[in-house]
């Protein structure tokens, strides 16, 4: 018998708890992503990727730039378990992993725009090869790139998913120990995290129609629902196992 919550109960235990904290999740959420925008749009700009070379500079430029953003996940994530949890939500979460344990933060983030970044050129290569040298064989190698590029990341990140909020919620874990926890806590359970994703694809192509504003209230929910996962995974009465100490 499954003793964890399905993806339906979690979704609605999301629901519950986005209940009165919309707008401020909102708020957060499209305020790190208008950020995001205008580091990626004047990296863009200053160093197009025209050439192999310009795309070497221009992926190395924007790997720095998304990891140093990427600490904003901590207080995202922060923000979320905050609200999950009945505690106040403040503007001020976001800004959590620039003021706490800065360095340790950075390091997940870079490891995680590092996933995003090999995942990317991977398919992105073939693809300028293909344009430089009018070769339509490297072209069509592009197709088969993005699948396997998807793959790569998905399959990694299923491991890798937890880190933000073990951060949190052990702040004295090293970077590594948090890795290794969170691949540990994810085994049997990857498939229950995946699901959940897939389970929101209809809501995005619906987005994809309303030119995007749906996401604007897809994408809190999708994270209060992940953050229900990790509470639902982290409950002392479910687990049978002591890779993680109760709280």
């Amino acid at each position: 018998m499954n003793i964890y919550q399905s993806s339906a109960q979690l979704k609605e235990t999301a629901k519950q708890r986005l209940e009165g904290k919309y707008g401020l999740a909102i708020g957060i959420l499209l305020l790190v992503q208008v950020i995001s925008f205008f580091a990626d749009f004047f990296v863009g700009r200053l160093l197009p990727s025209l050439s192999i070379p310009m795309l070497l500079l221009h992926e190395i430029a924007a790997f720095i730039l998304s990891s140093i953003i990427g600490v904003f996940n901590v207080g995202l994530t922060l923000y979320f378990l905050n609200a999950a949890c009945g505690r106040t939500v403040a503007l001020n979460d976001m800004y959590y992993g620039f003021r706490n344990q800065f360095n340790k933060t950075l390091a997940l983030a870079t490891i995680m725009t590092a996933l995003s970044t090999v995942c990317t050129v991977l398919y992105r290569l073939p693809y300028l090869i293909g344009i430089q040298t009018g070769n339509q064989n490297i072209l069509f190698l592009t197709y088969p790139c993005i699948i396997l590029a998807l793959i790569l990341y998905i399959a990694v990140y299923l491991h890798l998913a937890l880190v933000y909020f073990l951060l949190l919620d052990f702040p004295d874990y090293s970077v590594p120990d948090i890795l290794k926890q969170s691949s540990r806590l994810m085994k049997g359970h990857k498939g229950r995290l995946f699901y959940i994703g897939m389970s929101y694809v209809p809501l995005l192509l619906l987005s994809v129609c309303t030119c995007m504003i749906g996401l604007l209230w897809v994408i809190p929910y999708m994270r209060m629902t992940v953050t229900g996962f990790f509470l639902d995974l982290m409950n002392p009465a479910k687990r049978t196992d002591a890779s993680i100490p109760e709280q």
